[in-house]
């Protein structure tokens, strides 16, 4: 019963796939130049996000089912991580002093849960490709759309989560502050979820042929999370301090914690953090599509 019931819910994917539209069939076999070539795959999510929300909902259906919580999880469960976090670790973070505790609490919420989600988008995205061999074998299917999937899937989480952290700031701080946390907010996790992104296409590619990159990916991302300006202190200096400087979660953490203020007053880390998730997306991009030709006979 229970292999047949997977069965089923596979054929229900693929049929909603494939009622998404059929021109995502051709990258797997265009030859991509010029102005195409400098898009990709920006232009491929672009031209496919029919097909990319018709596999977001489909596994947020298959999220919630048999669940007596449903949607509520998504507070539930990052909620209470953060607070056995915040409590935990409170003498470490790096959240600025403020008269509120709760507010407090809402600022290192709202970073801590874009965190989570580079942890969960990095995690997941490489088996999504190890758990589809049919679709790698067997179609055409543009594979780079099994990470945005995983970043839609986890969006859905994230975006309650941030929602209760600058809940918690209103409350704790006001309107004016709540209101620049929201805006820092978005800012900081879409550079996050570029970052993610990147990040689980290239362990995708090399997770097909190394499994052991499958395993190391959450690691590596958890560790993001403690040597970002979240935990590390700013005037620390040495292999903390580097180890900061270059993560990728420097600048979104940046956001959250101090502004936009931090971008006036480190103009030259600003621009360079702006403009590195694109290019790591783009690099990311062609180091996946280049690996997913032999895909096929390791998968």
């Amino acid at each position: 019963g229970r292999g047949a019931g997977a069965r089923v819910t596979a054929a229900e994917e693929g049929s909603r796939v494939a009622a998404a539209g059929s021109a995502r069939a051709s990258w797997r076999l265009r030859r991509l130049t010029g102005l195409a070539f400098l898009l990709f795959p920006f232009t491929l999510y672009w031209e496919q996000r029919r097909v990319i929300v018709t596999l977001v909902r489909t596994q947020i259906a298959r999220r919630n089912r048999r669940s007596l919580l449903g949607w509520v999880w998504n507070l539930i469960q990052p909620g209470t991580q953060a607070m056995v976090l915040f409590f935990a670790t409170r003498g470490a973070i790096q959240v600025p002093s403020t008269e509120s505790t709760l507010a407090g609490f809402g600022i290192f919420f709202a970073a801590q849960i874009i965190a989570q989600g580079m942890g969960e988008i990095v995690g997941r995205g490489p088996m999504l490709v190890i758990e589809r061999p049919g679709w790698v074998k067997g179609s055409l299917f543009p594979l780079e759309l099994l990470s945005p999937m995983a970043v839609g899937v986890t969006l859905y989480r994230v975006v309650p989560g941030g929602a209760l952290g600058i809940l918690c700031v209103l409350l704790g701080a006001g309107p004016a502050v709540a209101a620049g946390l929201t805006a820092t907010f978005v800012v900081a996790l879409v550079l996050a979820v570029m970052w993610a992104t990147a990040l689980a296409l290239a362990f995708s590619a090399v997770g097909v042929y190394l499994r052991d990159a499958v395993f190391l990916a959450p690691i590596i991302t958890l560790g993001l999370t403690f040597i970002s300006p979240l935990y590390v202190d700013p005037k620390a200096d040495g292999l903390m301090a580097l180890g900061r400087d270059i993560n990728p979660l420097t600048v979104s953490m940046h956001l959250i914690l101090e502004g936009f203020g931090w971008l006036a007053a480190h103009p030259v880390h600003a621009v360079l953090g702006l403009l590195a998730p694109f290019l790591g997306l783009w690099a990311a991009g062609w180091l996946f599509r280049r690996a997913s030709a032999l895909f096929a006979d390791f998968v």
